[in-house]
């Protein structure tokens, strides 16, 4: 006889239905199955191995808000092996007995590649309702009305593990809302992108030398300290996992009942060649990239690492790379870290599983490798003329007693050459086809060079003995950036330079002893930047580039402030602000400055107070306003200079710029475009006029001397600079 009743519990209403086609003793089983998952313990034994966990709780728990009856999600996040997974368990094991239904969804990313998402959200909502029969719909991953209902009114503990994309959550549960009140979900993982719907994320660190020297001496010993005569040892493991939970379990337990001669072998081979379950770990990281994201983070392990952010960015733009967004993804899957909020920094166990990566690439001939960064390789390769045609960069920064370098033309993929500081280095030819980056600095003997490719875009020789500048410079049709500064013995550009092609985005730096720009210069159309700080020589600027839209000049003082103002106003007339226009750009970057202790007597409106006031503007065809801003000498220390407009005591626009310079040695003047379309709505006194339009500038160093206002009209011949004495066009 079969009988049909259900079970009350005092803290909770739970309906156990007995089926027809079940037994008393089968049912009596779930009874008990229940009540003993109802008096968990607490504090299971089985964590008590645990270390630098318990310390995690109190701070866990806090985000968690247990005692809240809304739902919250917590986010745990952290590089492969910091211990998510380890956390997240011991999490469940104490607050569970706290929830009417609970689920330790565990790999996550590998069990939904084995068995599909049917399989796991099955698991899932199982789990919650207790019931092991539970399936749904595998073409729709619709759940019922009546499972989201009984979901509704269950307090419940979520646990989805190592989840690593935001697709695998959503398919897993769609609309967090459905729980009950009270709810909670922990979800671990390496990619910080997933995290659209989470509360709190938190962020797993490293273990302290404290906690790491425990957990690995509770690997190898089963004790809590070394063992006698083990003590350099295991300090020298320790520091090897760099507080890494999962190297300190793996190589504790490697080394476990082995001899101190078999330690020093294990620990010395670990310098040149990884342990490979920790490798494969980690590398799951990398293998979720993309082919450009792959290539980034292997250049920043081989050669980046400790760079500054906006240096690597634009190395890694100069070779096509998405370098922001790729940066982004690097710190989002915790690939990379910025230390101090400007230096790319990694740890050292992701570094050496980026150098294992490409050591495998060609194991037993380093010539066919991507990249080379060992010097002992990099020797034998280059004297040897070894095969290099997969080698795309080398790096010899600091070799300071390299006095040449071999014949790399068979470097077909060959991308960057970075001789830094290599101060025996008196002559240099490097014939390749595909080198983009040449970077020289600080080769302070260096006196002569040639370069043959035609990719390169980028050109370092700032503090070298250069005399002159080959010709066939200037015939570089992708050189994007040139940077001469510091080099005293250069005197002038070279005999006769002939520009060549559209030079997209260039800077460069010139040497101080350089008294004018090649008057051809204004053929590199494309050029938008260029730099001339301390050319106190430079007596004239020639006709400025098409597209130009930034030039330092400060301490030029050579330079004729009238004359560099028209022409500065002139090239903005003609050049920049209709090109802005045109193409609907804005004007966050024009910026010319140069010395200068007066604003021209061309701008009608000028003053050396703080504010101007014009009384009326014509309104038809005005396209905005060129300022001219006069500064004090002495040092620019994040020298903040705005200017701010208002519209009968309202304001209708402001323009910002940061300025930077170790020391003016005179007054400077800079020159700003405000566009019109960049104000809010001004109000008309009629058709034809803007009334009482009040300009103040300011700068948090009280370095403004004075400043000029010039309107910019436009006409059928062109822009038109209104001032006092005559009409620039």
């Amino acid at each position: 006889m079969h009988n049909h009743f259900y079970v009350f519990h005092s803290s909770s209403i739970s309906l156990l239905p007995c089926s027809c086609a079940r037994t008393e003793s089968e049912f009596l089983k779930d009874i008990v199955k229940d009540v003993l998952r109802k008096l968990a313990p607490r504090y299971p034994n089985h964590r008590k191995e645990l270390v630098g966990v318990e310390e995690n709780y109190e701070k866990i728990e806090s985000l968690l808000k247990i005692g809240s009856s809304k739902v919250r999600i917590l986010g745990i996040w952290g590089m492969g092996g910091i211990g998510k997974t380890t956390l997240a368990s011991a999490l469940y094991d104490k607050l569970s007995p706290e929830f009417e239904g609970c689920c330790f969804l565990a790999n996550v990313r590998e069990e939904s590649d084995k068995h599909g998402f049917k399989a796991l959200r099955n698991k899932l909502f199982s789990e919650l309702l207790e019931n092991e029969n539970l399936c749904f719909d595998a073409s729709s991953f619709l759940v019922s009305h009546f499972v989201l209902s009984r979901l509704g009114r269950k307090k419940v503990f979520i646990v989805l593990d190592d989840v690593d994309t935001s697709e695998q959550l959503e398919n897993l549960i769609e609309d967090f809302d459905f729980l009950g009140l009270g709810s909670r979900v922990i979800v671990t993982t390496r990619n910080k992108q997933i995290f659209s719907q989470v509360d709190k994320i938190y962020k797993v660190k490293e273990l302290s030398i404290h906690h790491s020297l425990k957990l690995f001496c509770l690997s190898v010993f089963r004790e809590k300290q070394p063992k006698h005569g083990y003590e350099d040892l295991s300090r020298s493991a320790i520091s090897y996992c760099k507080g890494i939970p999962l190297a300190l379990k793996v190589l504790g337990a490697s080394l476990r009942s082995r001899s101190k001669q078999a330690w020093e072998c294990e620990l010395r081979k670990l310098q040149k060649f990884p342990n490979m379950e920790i490798h494969n770990v980690l590398k799951l990281s990398y293998d979720g990239l993309d082919y450009s994201q792959k290539e980034i983070f292997l250049d920043i392990a081989c050669f980046l690492r400790g760079k500054q952010r906006d240096h690597v960015t634009s190395i890694l733009e100069a070779f096509d790379f998405p370098a922001a967004s790729g940066i982004e993804v690097l710190l989002d899957k915790a690939l990379i870290t910025i230390s101090g909020g400007i230096q790319i920094e990694m740890h050292d166990l992701i570094q050496e599983m980026g150098w294992k990566i490409v050591h495998q690439e060609h194991i037993k001939d380093p010539g066919r490798r991507s990249r080379l960064w060992k010097h002992e390789e990099v020797h034998d390769v280059l004297k040897y003329n070894k095969n290099l045609v997969n080698l795309k960069t080398i790096d010899l920064w600091g070799s300071r007693d390299l006095v040449e370098i071999p014949d790399l033309s068979k470097a077909e993929k060959l991308e960057s050459v970075s001789l830094c500081y290599c101060e025996s280095l008196c002559q240099l030819q490097v014939h390749s086809k595909s080198l983009g980056v040449l970077n020289l600095y600080g080769c302070s003997s260096l006196r002569e060079f040639l370069v043959t490719s035609e990719e390169l875009t980028e050109l370092n020789l700032a503090f070298t003995a250069i005399c002159a500048l080959p010709s066939s410079i200037w015939q570089k049709r992708k050189l994007r950036s040139l940077y001469l500064r510091g080099c005293h013995n250069l005197n002038k550009l070279s005999d006769e330079p002939r520009f060549c092609g559209s030079y997209k985005h260039s800077i460069t730096t010139l040497a101080s002893n350089v008294k004018r720009l090649p008057v051809n210069i204004e053929n590199l159309s494309m050029m938008t930047m260029i730099w001339l700080d301390d050319c106190r020589k430079l007596v004239s600027l020639p006709e400025l580039p098409l597209f130009l839209e930034k030039l330092s000049a400060c301490n030029c003082t050579s330079l004729d402030t009238k004359i560099t103002q028209q022409q500065v106003l002139q090239h903005m007339l003609q050049s920049r602000i209709p090109y802005l226009r045109k193409h609907y750009l804005k004007c966050y970057d024009e910026e010319y400055f140069f010395p200068g202790d007066h604003v021209i007597d061309e701008c009608r409106f000028h003053t050396t107070q703080n504010s101007i006031t014009i009384p009326y503007l014509q309104k038809p065809e005005l396209c905005g306003f060129i300022y001219c801003i006069i500064l004090s000498m002495g040092p620019l220390l994040e020298c903040d200079v705005s200017c701010s407009v208002y519209q009968d005591g309202i304001r209708v626009g402001w323009l910002e710029r940061l300025l930077e310079y170790e020391n003016l040695i005179s007054d400077h003047v800079v020159i700003l475009y405000h566009d019109i379309s960049e104000f809010d709505k001004i109000s008309e006194v009629h058709d034809h006029f803007f009334s009482n339009i009040t300009f103040i500038f300011e700068n948090n160093e009280d370095r403004i001397t004075e400043f000029g206002v010039f309107p910019v009209y436009a006409s059928e011949s062109g822009l038109k600079l209104v001032g006092s004495k005559e009409i620039f066009e």
